[in-house]
């Protein structure tokens, strides 16, 4: 919701951010793993497995995300400027997600943002913004050229400014329709903001109708709950075409 607060948004991703992060070498030995020196040969032998390490913060494991978060914290506490407390209130990870009053604030934002990032040999790109005058003075190797990008789980048309849900990629899958189904589908809407919680809700009345009758998780549903399901998922599936302004 913070991103929307200003007139001008602006977003950019963190390249190869956890590569960036060193592991310090006593360390390194939680992240061992084993490899096949010769990958043709499918047979497991111990003449043909090789030991490394990781020497930087691996993609995947549980504790990457705050080691990668505090090297962050750590290394933008040393800049007591505005622009350092934008960033720190306005970071998830690795996606800078923030936004200005004017051109002048946004481009000033831009250049402090790239120069502390670099200090950090971390380098900050693919910035876009609903403003085509910062779209256009921003560096082409800086920027993406995309009309729709992803913000924490939403699709941005930086074009019309507009945001969507991502689609929730219903599939008709064979076999028989039950309470575990009706869920399943209906978590794959990611709506934090409560943007279609008019029509989310009636899934959840459903689903919660379903617990109040006791029915186990596989149990086929019945023909009249499936014929509301299918009312309700029909309207589900519709949810990711609509942005909102």
């Amino acid at each position: 919701m913070r991103f929307r607060l200003d007139k001008i948004a602006m977003v950019a991703d963190m390249e190869k951010s956890f590569l960036q992060v060193g592991l310090q070498e006593d360390e390194r030995d939680v992240t061992r793993f084993m490899w096949l020196k010769d990958c043709a040969n499918t047979y497991v032998e111990r003449q043909n497995i090789q030991e490394y390490r990781f020497c930087r913060v691996p993609f995947g494991v549980i504790s990457s995300p705050f080691l990668l978060a505090a090297t962050i914290e750590h290394h933008v506490d040393m800049y007591n400027t505005p622009i350092a407390d934008k960033i720190m209130n306005n970071i998830y990870v690795d996606n800078l997600i923030s936004g200005c009053a004017s051109v002048q604030e946004a481009l000033k934002f831009y250049s402090g943002a790239k120069y502390i990032f670099k200090e950090a040999a971390m380098n900050l790109r693919e910035w876009i913004s609903n403003s085509s005058s910062i779209n256009e003075l921003l560096p082409a190797s800086d920027k993406t050229d995309v009309l729709q990008v992803s913000v924490l789980g939403h699709i941005w048309n930086i074009e019309d400014d507009k945001v969507a849900v991502k689609s929730s990629k219903f599939t008709v899958c064979p076999g028989k329709t039950t309470k575990r189904r009706t869920l399943m589908e209906l978590a794959k809407i990611f709506d934090p903001i409560g943007l279609f919680s008019p029509i989310i809700i009636s899934g959840k009345m459903f689903l919660q109708d379903l617990w109040k009758r006791n029915l186990k998780w596989d149990h086929e549903l019945s023909t009249e709950d499936l014929s509301k399901w299918i009312n309700i998922s029909s309207e589900l599936e519709r949810v990711s075409g609509v942005f909102i302004p």
